[in-house]
């Protein structure tokens, strides 16, 4: 082990064995540490990262007004703090995907589905109808197309454009009022 002057001086000069020689010698102390503020090791182990990151880009910053141990102490406490104050706010989602599980509920309707009994037992009945559409949205298009395909003049051809909407109008058959 050679004295901390020469390894501190060798890490300013970005030398990767003394690097590699801190973060052995102090990897478990600061993991510790971590570990104090943060809710699991997995957590702990990115602030312990996270801090190494923090003295390779802090590092000609350092003024040795503490020694090594106790600055990069703080660095980890001060990251797991802020890191352990996040996490609390947060939910993981295998939380609400237990929640969802317990309530036995399920997450589509079973008659929606063919019957066991059925040629394609468990397959759709009706395909579910795109979530990323409307029908005003569909209907207008479908109308915009069959417009510019057969434009006329004549009322009946305007009301067989608009059937393809499939609001029928009070007595069966499509409104539409020219102005």
């Amino acid at each position: 082990m050679e004295d901390w002057a020469t390894l501190f001086e060798r890490l300013r000069a970005r030398d990767e064995a003394a690097f590699a020689e801190l973060v052995e010698r102090y990897y478990g102390y600061l993991l510790a540490i971590a570990n104090f503020f943060v809710a699991n090791r997995a957590v702990a182990e990115e602030v312990v990262q996270e801090a190494w990151l923090a003295v390779l880009n802090g590092i000609d910053r350092f003024e040795e007004r503490s020694s090594f141990k106790t600055w990069i102490s703080r660095i980890v406490m001060n990251l797991a703090r802020t890191r352990g104050v996040r996490e609390s706010r947060m939910a993981a989602f295998s939380e609400f995907a237990d929640n969802e599980a317990e309530r036995g509920e399920a997450a589509v309707d079973p008659a929606r589905f063919r019957a066991a009994t059925d040629e394609y037992p468990n397959h759709w009945s009706v395909a579910p109808r795109p979530w990323n559409s409307d029908p005003e949205t569909t209907c207008f298009r479908r109308l915009s197309v069959n417009s510019s395909s057969r434009y006329s003049d004549n009322s009946a051809s305007t009301s067989s454009q608009l059937n393809i909407c499939g609001s029928p109008s009070h007595n069966g058959t499509q409104s539409f009022s020219q102005h």
